[in-house]
């Protein structure tokens, strides 16, 4: 019951139990590692101000003989997203303590990375360095320099780019990624000619930065052309991130497609929205006007969904047009999104949808919509 207490204050950030739970953490021999473990989340999610020096201990005696290694585990994710310097420099002590569990280890990495612990660089270099370490600690170690995003891991992480495991391939184009196009756009460009779709997927997910405009052309041919699925999903989304006008003509291109598969479409308008909602506003009425008669209404309804979760007051034509659709799903759309934007000029319309609207899901939804107008 307290696990389950404590696991609902953190989703919602209720400080409320924060003393109770530092009793916990500070007092009581608590047998139960998942209640142990829980009590850390919750004070890492409402960023106790008294929390680190707690992980710091917890930590410390990972080594001492049965030490709950789950609720260390814990600590280490904790401290990752509220340590403080200190916090890096026990972490560095204990990656290079051999008394100390190599289990923890690849945690401890990870953790370095989110602090982003300058002093850690050269420690992590040598990890990535050498071919003889666990190849889980090479990959954490490949994404934690790129976190902390000092140039002295560039030339050690193309090296990692550069070896045959696919999976390596992988971690070592996620710790590029971080570093500025000019140095890396080259090399994720062969990733994407890699046999291996994961290492395409990543090289693509690399690309996903305003500055790889040089990318553009192989994204597209990607996004096209890709055998991978998750491959091309990637490519759009790098388009989207990258925002350039021949970009953003070619996404515009593929949501209108007709004969382009539904996922595609639906990722394409997904990156308009991200990255220029109200520039591409008319492209997207246009795509519902041809759509709107077509015997299948698949992109309205998908186009409905996915606008009624974004801010603009400058959705509201399009909103309006979606409370006349014949689909009720549609019509509920339309509706949170009026909700989401306050839009109080379409109130009238919600107003009669709540009392005349033919489906009762579709009455509740504009009554829920009015109580925000």
């Amino acid at each position: 019951m307290r696990t389950a207490i404590l696991e609902l204050l953190s989703r919602e950030g209720i400080g409320a139990a924060e003393q109770e739970a530092l009793v916990l953490i500070r007092h009581e021999e608590l047998e139960d590692s998942q209640l142990s473990s829980a009590v850390v989340r919750y004070l890492a999610a409402i960023r106790s101000s008294e929390l680190e020096p707690e992980l710091r201990r917890l930590i410390a005696d990972g080594q001492r003989s049965g030490a709950d290694l789950r609720l260390v585990e814990s600590a280490l994710t904790a401290l990752a997203e509220v340590g403080s310097t200190a916090g890096g420099e026990l972490l560095l002590e204990k990656l290079a303590d051999p008394e100390y569990p190599e289990s923890l280890k690849p945690r401890i990495i990870l953790a370095l990375g989110k602090l982003a612990h300058s002093p850690a660089v050269e420690a992590l270099i040598e990890v990535v360095e050498d071919r003889g370490a666990e190849r889980t600690w090479r990959m954490y170690a490949a994404v934690a320099l790129g976190e902390i995003g000092d140039r002295r891991a560039v030339a050690p992480l193309k090296e990692l780019f550069r070896e045959q495991d696919s999976l390596i391939k992988v971690y070592a184009a996620s710790g590029l990624a971080s570093f500025g196009m000019p140095e890396v756009e080259t090399l994720l460009h062969q990733g994407l000619r890699d046999s291996n779709e994961r290492v395409r997927a990543a090289a693509a997910q690399g690309l996903a930065n305003p500055d790889a405009s040089a990318s553009v052309e192989i994204l597209i041919y990607k996004a096209k052309n890709d055998p991978a699925r998750q491959v091309r999903i990637e490519a759009i989304r790098a388009l989207g991130r990258i925002g350039t006008p021949p970009a953003l003509a070619f996404l515009r291109e593929l949501y209108g497609e007709g004969l382009a598969a539904l996922q595609y479409r639906e990722e394409a308008l997904v990156a308009l929205c991200e990255s220029d909602l109200q520039g591409n506003l008319s492209a997207i009425a246009q795509v519902v006007d041809a759509e709107w008669a077509a015997r299948d209404q698949k992109i309205v309804g998908l186009t409905a969904r996915i606008l009624s979760t974004r801010q603009s007051p400058e959705l509201a034509d399009l909103y309006e047009r979606f409370l006349g659709h014949p689909d009720v799903g549609v019509r509920i759309y339309a509706l949170r999104g009026i909700a989401a934007n306050r839009i109080r000029s379409l109130r009238k319309r919600v107003e009669a949808l709540s009392s005349e609207d033919p489906h009762p899901a579709a009455q509740r939804a504009a009554t829920a919509a009015l109580d925000r107008l």
